[in-house]
């Protein structure tokens, strides 16, 4: 006879299974609509990655295409992206043109071509130095957590914690919410520090009494 917590985990699987099911056929009526952005999102909600960054791509939305290509290990194709994102810059933000730069650091890392990835690292870094308060806020808060994500893809624990701490203190209370899902993510990729990982977990309910 199964016991209550087996029956609670096999209804969590069920329930699960039922979302990504959701999710999956949100996706492929938003394509057959042509609305590749939103079939892009769903598929990324079901978990499909690679196939978000394909619609994503198609749909030159080339920053988010960029960084799921390399968590996919799409190196080619990430690099492909990022560059296509730099050429159009002058329509881009400057949050996106360093997600694309750290982006292209990331797949020279890959590849083993160490200097180039140090040397556009530095100069993304000198340029988040120089931000300011005229710059907006929001995207001074994503072009940090763009740092982040790059620590977190090569490795890179100082430059994890840095890019969303700095993340974290731009958002601010004018973007609790953003800010919430911040600290979230960043807690997920904390790995064996117990006091910092105890830190973000107390931050994090903080911000929820901000909601």
């Amino acid at each position: 006879m199964a016991t209550s917590l087996e029956n609670a985990l096999s209804c969590g699987v069920e329930r699960e299974a039922l979302r990504i099911d959701s999710w999956r056929r949100s996706a492929r009526l938003y394509q057959m609509a042509g609305a590749l952005l939103k079939a892009g999102e769903a598929w990324l909600a079901a978990g499909d990655k690679s196939v978000a960054a394909d619609l994503f791509f198609a749909a030159l939305d080339d920053r988010r295409a960029a960084e799921l290509f390399f968590d996919c290990g799409r190196f080619s194709e990430a690099g492909i992206s990022a560059e296509r994102c730099l050429e159009s810059a002058s329509a881009n933000s400057f949050a996106t043109r360093i997600a694309a730069r750290l982006v292209q650091a990331a797949v020279f890392n890959e590849l083993g071509n160490q200097t180039e990835a140090t040397n556009i690292v530095k100069e993304v870094r000198v340029e988040l130095a120089r931000l300011n308060s005229s710059e907006a806020q929001f995207e001074q808060a994503q072009a940090w957590e763009s740092l982040a994500r790059f620590g977190c893809r090569v490795k890179r624990s100082d430059l994890l914690r840095l890019g969303y701490e700095k993340a974290l203190i731009v958002y601010g209370h004018d973007f609790n919410l953003q800010r919430l899902r911040c600290a979230h993510d960043y807690l997920e990729v904390v790995a064996g520090d117990q006091i910092l990982k105890y830190s973000i977990e107390q931050r994090i309910i903080e911000f929820k009494k901000n909601l």
